[in-house]
């Protein structure tokens, strides 16, 4: 069985590309912070533009809060998908949509998921 499809685990979505991967960083930190370890934690962070070396960063930033039992599954957005659709400001990218696409790529064993 896959670490991301634990039940007992709490599943976090977030979405991200490369220009708010510091924003990313502090949330999946704090959250992991901030939780009791007595369940795992598996971020699934829906991305666009994060390199190989901005992915280990946040996974050595994970690795200091010492919640050794959380996990990021990076998934990769279907930019086609969402490329199209109208965005209501300029300060906003397509990957705004990429929530939309959650029940689609997550895991078939995730129940619940945070957003």
């Amino acid at each position: 069985m896959s670490p991301f499809a634990s039940n007992n685990s709490i599943h976090v979505v977030c979405a991200a590309d490369s220009n708010y991967v510091i924003p990313l960083t502090v949330t999946i930190c704090s959250v992991a912070m901030n939780c009791t370890t007595t369940r795992g934690l598996v971020f699934h962070v829906i991305q666009s533009g994060i390199g190989h070396d901005l992915r280990e960063k946040v996974a050595v930033s994970l690795q200091r809060t010492g919640f050794h039992e959380a996990r990021i599954n990076w998934l990769d957005v279907p930019m086609e998908r969402i490329a199209d659709l109208k965005l209501a400001h300029d300060y906003t990218t397509c990957l705004t949509f990429a929530r939309l696409l959650i029940p689609e790529l997550l895991p078939v064993t995730v129940e619940r998921a945070l957003y």
